[in-house]
């Protein structure tokens, strides 16, 4: 038996949750057909590589993703560094007020895909969250 998945919704037109048909790669939204038009006929928009939504992750998914990224501490901001002294990912308000005399703070993007011994406590988490990750897909 198949899954039913929640459609994804037009960004600008979310109050009216029409069903979005195409994704913009540049915004980083949904559009509908009558956005998707409107897309098209705005200059600077022109050159924007539009795809279909069918080609989207499950709206589940994405939120699951989205969630992965989101502070603990503050439902509003993502999560942009890993305190290595606490060993917590945080974000830009918890550096200010929880973390701001740790000296080794990182950055996660600038952090290496090829994770050395000290780093062993984020791979564990990042393999935790994997596993998670596959279970929520075969749920």
């Amino acid at each position: 038996m198949q899954m039913a998945y929640k459609s994804h919704v037009c960004g600008p037109c979310k109050d009216n949750n029409k069903v979005a048909v195409v994704y913009c790669n540049v915004c980083g939204t949904t559009l509908c057909e009558r956005c998707q038009i409107e897309h098209g006929l705005v200059k600077i928009l022109k050159s924007h590589t539009l795809r279909d939504v069918k080609e989207l992750p499950p709206i589940e998914i994405s939120d699951f993703l989205k969630s992965l990224i989101v502070c603990p501490n503050h439902d509003n901001e993502e999560v942009v560094y890993l305190c290595k002294v606490h060993d917590v990912a945080c974000c830009n308000k918890c550096v200010i007020v929880k973390h701001r005399n740790c000296n080794e703070l990182r950055v996660l993007a600038d952090i290496p895909s090829n994770l050395n011994a000290e780093g062993v406590g984020l791979k564990n988490s990042l393999q935790e969250l994997t596993k998670k990750g596959h279970d929520l897909v075969e749920h």
